[in-house]
């Protein structure tokens, strides 16, 4: 038969009121039956009287008597030993109750904090991701319905991970996917302008194919490199991690990403300063994205492709290459800039939002931070800080 814990718990509070019936019996008991002694100290009395009226003999033995029985009939005798085994009493009955209660609250509360303890455990283990671990149901009806609740619940999250893997799984196939987009957009531009350029020649212009190849053979060689190393990368889904690095010239990343830049953006300008050779550990081509990607947004922050202006700037302070880009485009607001660097944010008509993202992932890999400055009419400026190589 199975008992609930509120059944318990009642049962359990009786032993309080077997307390207080011992102490009745023990004091208040007694005071009942006081006046009865009072009864018999009389009857004690009147046979003092009668024996000094028979006229007996004041003898020893017959005057011990009459002192005794006045005594008794004084409640001498009876004050005493009342006295004393009320004392006694009242020793037993307090100790009896401190045992009692040091028993019977012991014993309350393991009742009431067992199937709780059991329900933490079910708990903490939920939390870690143990959802097959099923626990016994206790006796009592209303902690068991607790415990079978959550088992059920521990079964629903074991299928909705299993639903939200999935989930992550495909938005993950669809983020580098994204990337992928966005990162060969970028590649195929030098390239794509080589080709324009050599397709729309007039044949009496055959002799600046030289000057062409040379300007702009060279990187459209390194973006069709650069896009085949890129596509080896998407065997797997660490593929947007940086790979292998080497040290290298970051000046002469940021000047290759500025020569396609500047045939991406043929009416622009694009101005680098830098103090020599600043060398860091890197995957070259994840920063030439990462810094590419920056530039691009800054010459498209203009109205005006033809007005488009960026300044770049590298140096190094305190072991570290600090690089600057600046543009005076139309800057971004406060609450578009607390967002620049999640996936899918974009302010462009037919941007996908991945850009910055990927940037701000491929810097922060390098162990470097990357910091963004703007006010919507004031342009913006991208602050970019790298460990320098040791």
């Amino acid at each position: 038969m199975k008992i609930s814990l509120r059944n318990r718990i009642f049962l359990f509070s009786l032993l309080p009121l077997n307390g207080l019936l011992i102490v009745y019996m023990v004091f208040l008991l007694p005071e009942q039956y006081s006046p009865r002694l009072g009864e018999i100290a009389e009857l004690l009395r009147g046979q003092v009287l009668f024996l000094n009226a028979a006229g007996f003999s004041r003898g020893p033995q017959i005057e011990k008597l009459r002192n005794q029985l006045e005594r008794i009939a004084e409640h001498e005798v009876f004050s005493d030993f009342f006295t004393r085994r009320r004392y006694q009493q009242i020793a037993m009955v307090l100790s009896f109750t401190i045992i009692i209660s040091m028993l019977y609250f012991f014993i309350l509360g393991r009742i009431i904090s067992l199937p709780f303890e059991r329900l933490e455990k079910r708990l903490q283990s939920v939390m870690k991701g143990e959802y097959t671990i099923a626990v016994k149901l206790p006796d009592d009806p209303e902690t068991a319905q607790i415990h079978k609740t959550l088992n059920i619940m521990a079964e629903e999250l074991k299928a909705r991970e299993k639903t939200i893997t999935e989930q992550a799984r495909v938005k993950g196939w669809r983020d580098i996917g994204r990337v992928f987009t966005h990162e060969m957009r970028n590649l195929l531009t030098p390239v794509k302008i080589f080709i324009e350029d050599l397709y729309t020649m007039d044949a009496g212009q055959a002799e600046k194919i030289p000057g062409i190849i040379k300007t702009q053979g060279g990187a459209a060689l390194y973006s069709i490199s650069a896009i085949d190393e890129f596509s080896a990368r998407l065997k797997d889904l660490t593929s947007l991690s940086p790979g292998k690095l080497e040290k290298k010239d970051t000046s002469a990343i940021i000047k290759h990403a500025v020569s396609v830049l500047e045939q991406a953006f043929p009416g622009g300008k694009v101005f680098f300063q830098h103090s020599g050779e600043l060398f860091i550990n890197c995957d070259e081509n994840c920063i030439f994205h990462a810094l590419y990607n920056i530039m691009k947004n800054s010459m498209e922050s203009y109205d005006r492709p033809e007005t488009a202006e960026t300044r770049i700037s590298a140096s190094c302070f305190s072991g570290r290459i600090g690089i600057f880009i600046r543009d005076r485009g139309k800057g971004i607001s406060r609450e578009q800039l607390a967002k620049v660097f999640e996936p899918n944010f974009t302010l462009k008509k037919e941007g996908m939002g991945v850009g910055l993202f990927y940037s701000e992932k491929i810097i922060r890999e390098h162990g470097g931070n990357i910091y963004i400055r703007s006010a919507p009419g004031q342009g913006t400026e991208v602050e970019i800080n790298l460990p320098e190589y040791a």
